[in-house]
């Protein structure tokens, strides 16, 4: 081990003595699991701590901090799994990192993102062979005022940097929260903490926190949208002060990738059968297209400035958190470098711009839709994965497994089980 690297660990074991920590909490994936503190030395945390056979974690030192919803003193540790690497969500977004860095087109991806969510007063649902349906209860605007309050402190104590945090007009108990921009693999660690952060200061309050892509009819959904902006020696390779919006030839081969992957896309970006219900909704981006501040488009181009070399970023419309976030922001990636590597030019590919109303699809589109479900989806990733394998970033038996899954979970699951509103249609006849 190198100096440095014994350095910090022997640093954080002194921070576990300062703190009296009881407990040490490591995520891996979606899964977690905790230990005592006297299971920790500068050995396990560098090269990995045990916890059975075949289950090998890898404490990135970098991620701890204090968890600030434990009753007695915990440490939270993110971890990546060293034995079965293929199935690692983490060690995936990491090998999409270092693809990129293998490209010569960047030295970092940093993506930052606007997470959706709703505060209900109270949630009942039911999915029994004779019962089926669910009650969600509004929760008053000052209660959710003092949650969003505390899940800004609870951020912050958890390391991760948000941005505005804001109602959303017309949609009462939903919050939109932006996250700032960091690298893929941290800013998809700042995804689950806030997942995490958002539930535990709801369920504090006594109240359910959810990022449901569509919990209510009639109300706006929870997406979330993904902005991604490289870095090369200092400057962003999707800046053109005198290209269309600011954008780079570059921003559009990667903007022509996004499109042209689309629809396998949202197999990772869109798992859930809940996220077609959503994007069958007006609200949402349906259109395979791009454009600037156009919220019709499944990508759009933000190019605050002209001539700000700096801030040029692709924002992706057509994710929500049912996904795991490693997964989608890697995909992405993969999607991008693809273009570049094929040089899909989006405009001569007929993606757009499209540029009427920033608000509102064209009366009679010239774009298609996007998947219209979930199969539609998973049917396009068993046709177009090459790219998401390239450089051994997504394994083929891992996605093979992973479109079986949610076959049988999402789509199966719902075969010959009446809708609550087929009884309302039907019921009578």
């Amino acid at each position: 081990m190198s100096n440095a690297a014994a350095k910090k660990a022997n640093e954080l074991l002194d921070t576990i003595a300062k703190h009296g920590v009881q407990t040490v909490l490591l995520r891996y994936g979606t899964a977690h699991a905790s230990i005592p503190p006297e299971r920790l030395d500068a050995a396990a945390l560098l090269e990995g701590i045990a916890l059975e056979p075949g289950t090998t974690l890898v404490p990135d030192l970098d991620s701890a901090h204090l968890d600030p919803f434990a009753a007695a003193p915990a440490l939270v540790l993110v971890c990546d799994l060293l034995d079965a690497a293929d199935e690692d969500p983490r060690r995936v977004a990491k090998r999409a990192e270092a693809r990129l860095t293998a490209s010569g087109f960047a030295d970092s991806l940093h993506v930052g993102s606007e997470l959706r969510y709703y505060v209900f007063d109270e949630v009942a649902y039911e999915n029994a062979p004779d019962a089926t349906g669910y009650q969600l209860d509004a929760i008053a605007e000052r209660e959710l005022e003092a949650i969003r309050a505390e899940v800004l402190g609870a951020l912050k104590a958890s390391g991760v940097e948000a941005g505005v945090q804001r109602s959303v007009a017309g949609a009462p108990g939903q919050t939109a929260l932006e996250l700032r921009a960091k690298p893929l693999t941290r800013a998809a660690d700042s995804v689950f903490a806030t997942k995490i952060a958002v539930k535990a200061v709801a369920a504090r309050h006594g109240k359910s926190a959810t990022f449901m892509p569509k919990p209510l009819a009639g109300s706006a959904g929870s997406a979330l949208r993904v902005r991604m902006s490289p870095n090369k020696d200092g400057k962003s390779p999707f800046f053109d002060k005198d290209g269309w919006a600011a954008a780079s030839q570059t921003m559009l081969f990667f903007i022509g990738g996004l499109l042209a992957h689309a629809d396998s896309l949202l197999a990772l970006c869109a798992p859930s059968a809940n996220s077609y219900t959503h994007f069958a909704s007006l609200d949402v981006p349906l259109l395979l297209a791009f454009g600037r501040g156009n919220a019709a488009t499944a990508v759009t181009v933000d190019a605050p400035g002209r001539d700000d070399a700096k801030t040029p970023r692709v924002e992706f419309r057509a994710a929500d958190l049912s996904a795991n976030p490693y997964l989608a922001f890697a995909a992405l990636l993969c999607a991008g470098l693809d273009g570049l590597a094929r040089r899909t030019d989006p405009i001569s590919s007929g993606f757009g711009p499209l540029e009427t109303g920033a608000t509102r699809r064209p009366a009679k589109p010239q774009f298609r839709g996007l998947a219209p479900h979930l199969g539609a989806a998973l049917d396009a990733l068993e046709k177009d994965r090459a790219y998401l394998t390239e450089g051994g970033v997504f394994g083929d038996a891992f996605l093979r497994r992973r479109s079986e899954a949610l076959r049988a979970n999402e789509i199966a699951a719902f075969w010959g089980r009446p809708h609550p509103l087929e009884y309302a249609l039907t019921y009578e006849c």
